[in-house]
């Protein structure tokens, strides 16, 4: 997780949020997330990165977890550095 204490230690370059999949073969390193969209209606969350788009069914996660992740995702973002949509 990102920590507003120690990233303004980091170089520009490595600073923000990333995502990576163990399973993508796509994915061959660092892929900044840019931005997120959360559709409450259709369930679902997509995450914008760098070099590729996930678009993520959370039908099966309650109600709760839900809520738990669009905090987590508002204190990701604590420097503005992510489009967030929905959260």
């Amino acid at each position: 997780m990102r920590t507003p204490k120690f990233e303004r230690f980091l170089d520009e370059w490595e600073r923000g949020a990333t995502v990576s999949f163990d399973l993508d073969p796509v994915d061959d390193g660092r892929s900044l997330l840019r931005k997120v969209s959360f559709d409450e209606a259709a369930e679902t969350i997509e995450l914008q990165c760098d070099k590729q788009t996930y678009e993520l069914s959370i039908r099966q996660i309650d109600k709760a977890e839900i809520k738990n992740m669009r905090k987590i995702f508002r204190k990701m973002n604590f420097d503005s550095s992510i489009e967030m949509i929905g959260i």
